[in-house]
């Protein structure tokens, strides 16, 4: 059974087993991957959609690793977290503020790639990279379930986007800590749990090889350099210098203390990361960004091409 065949077929079971269209997106250069689509809910005007990715399950299933039947339950599983309370009070919950705050965190994306799913959702973007709102609707055994906030939602609670801004950063920052990881130790056991950033004994490397800097949980971790605070405790670490910040996937970032390195030397290692090992949907920026200990900001470099 060759992709297309494949493809064709998981579709067909996916309606037959949950009732819901199954719909696929050809990879384009905004979505860089090919995705199958399925519906799983709705909140007023807005979908829940589940996605997945039509080539790891075609190549996972080509090496034995999965089942079609096994890929289906697996979404038929994710469908049925929609029918629990919790997300029942959540949704209700959406036009108050006060009630939803606390359920509002920070994704990462590439801004480029997703331009198209992120024009009715609330972010904040820095270069390339938007900060993305979503609500939490599920988590239990470390699987969360979530979905972008409508941007109609936000303007319904007559807040300051700053103001919303800063209590998701706090909760982001609270459900999933700042953490710094030794790239040896994060090979050696990649279930080690890195060193606080506000630990008092914690000191940063100050060498050309940087900081890999992410969160708790690691998943998303990129975020974690803009939370309230954390790009100026490294800086404080470092002897109060500026930063540059090389992100080599939405999971995390290198931290590297400026006077040591050169940016052009970083975009290089960059590159060559996101080609080598940056698995193709987690690349969250090819630029670099220099964080400013004058006026404590966070900005994207132009690329050396460009200059």
């Amino acid at each position: 059974m060759n992709y297309t065949e494949f493809v064709e077929k998981l579709m067909k079971m996916i309606t037959e087993e949950t009732g819901y269209k199954a719909m696929f997106f050809e990879a384009t250069p905004k979505q860089t991957e090919d995705k199958i689509l399925i519906c799983a809910g709705e909140c007023g005007s807005h979908s829940f959609i589940m996605g997945i990715s039509a080539k790891e399950c075609y190549f996972a299933w080509e090496e034995g690793k999965t089942t079609m039947e096994e890929i289906v339950q697996g979404l038929k599983d994710s469908d049925a977290i929609f029918d629990k309370k919790e997300v029942e009070d959540t949704l209700k919950n959406m036009e108050d503020y006060e009630k939803i705050k606390n359920f509002l965190f920070i994704r990462p994306l590439n801004y480029n790639n997703h331009q198209a799913e992120l024009e009715d959702c609330l972010y904040r973007r820095i270069g390339e990279i938007a900060l993305v709102v979503y609500v939490k609707i599920f988590d239990e055994d470390n699987m969360m379930t979530s979905f972008k906030l409508p941007v109609e939602y936000a303007k319904r609670w007559n807040m300051e986007e700053q103001n919303v801004f800063q209590k998701v950063m706090e909760n982001t920052a609270h459900m999933m800590p700042p953490r710094v990881y030794s790239l040896l130790d994060m090979i050696i056991n990649p279930n080690c749990d890195g060193t606080d950033i506000y630990d008092p004994n914690f000191k940063p490397s100050k060498s050309e090889m940087g900081n890999c800097f992410s969160t708790t949980v690691k998943t998303n971790g990129a975020a974690a350099i803009f939370y309230p605070g954390a790009a100026r405790r490294m800086s404080d670490l470092m002897g109060q210098q500026d930063l540059y910040l090389v992100f080599t996937s939405i999971h995390e970032v290198m931290v590297h203390y400026a006077p040591v390195v050169e940016p052009k030397n970083l975009e290089f290692v960059l590159k060559d990361t996101i080609e080598n090992a940056t698995p193709e949907g987690d690349m969250l920026t090819r630029h670099i960004y220099h964080y400013s200990r004058e006026d404590n900001e966070i900005r994207m470099l132009p690329l050396s091409s460009e200059e």
